[in-house]
C-alpha cells in the first residue's frame, strides 16, 4: 500500500517536522512525504532551505531507501489561491492554510493524511489507510476539538475525490 503524508513546514518547524517523518518511516515503508513549503509574504518565516531538504532526503534514504521526500515551494499558489482569504487576518500563521492547497497541487493519490509538524507517528497507521470507505463522494476525517467547538486541525485524513477538492478550494 502507498502511504501518503502531507507536511507544511517553515525552517523553523524543520527539526519537528523532520523528527516527525522519522517517526512515521519507522512504521510506514515505502510511504510518500509531500512537504509545502514557501517563503511567507505576510510573515518573516523562511522556508526550508536546500541543506535542510537534502538533509532530510538523506536521513530518510538511510532509515527506508523506498521511502520518498518530495519539497512544493508553494508561495505562488498561496498568492494566488489563499491570499485574499478569511483565514489570512487570523491568529494563525500563513502555514496553516497551506494544507488547504493539497488539492491543487497533489492529485495522483487516492488517500492523503495532513500532519503537523509537532506530531509523533507512534505506531502503524495502516488501519486508517485501509478503511473501507465506501462508495462516498466526500471523505474527511479530523478528530474533535479538546473544546468541543470545532476540529482539531492538526491532523487530517481526505480521500482525493472531486467532492473534497471541491470542499478544499471553497
Amino acid at each position: 500500500m502507498n502511504l501518503n503524508f502531507l507536511y507544511a513546514s517553515d525552517n523553523v518547524y524543520y527539526d519537528l517536522m523532520r523528527l516527525s517523518i522519522i517517526s512515521a518511516v519507522k512504521y510506514h515503508k515505502g510511504a510518500a512525504f509531500h512537504i509545502f513549503t514557501m517563503d511567507s509574504p505576510e510573515t518573516r518565516q523562511v522556508q526550508i532551505s536546500r541543506k535542510q531538504k537534502e538533509k532530510l532526503k538523506s536521513e530518510i534514504a538511510l532509515l527506508d531507501p523506498t521511502s520518498r521526500i518530495l519539497f512544493y515551494d508553494v508561495r505562488d499558489m498561496y498568492l494566488e489561491k489563499l491570499s485574499n482569504s478569511v483565514n489570512r487576518y487570523t491568529r494563525f500563521s500563513p502555514y496553516a492554510a497551506l494544507r488547504l492547497l493539497a488539492p491543487y497541487i497533489i492529485q495522483n493519490v487516492n488517500m492523503l493524511l495532513y500532519l503537523d509538524a509537532d506530531t509523533l507517528v507512534t505506531d502503524t497507521l495502516f488501519e486508517l489507510f485501509d478503511e473501507d470507505l465506501g462508495n462516498h463522494d466526500f471523505d474527511i476525517a479530523a478528530a474533535p476539538a479538546i473544546d468541543g467547538k470545532g476540529i482539531q486541525s492538526g491532523s487530517l485524513f481526505y480521500r482525493n475525490s472531486a467532492a473534497v477538492r471541491t470542499f478544499l478550494r471553497q
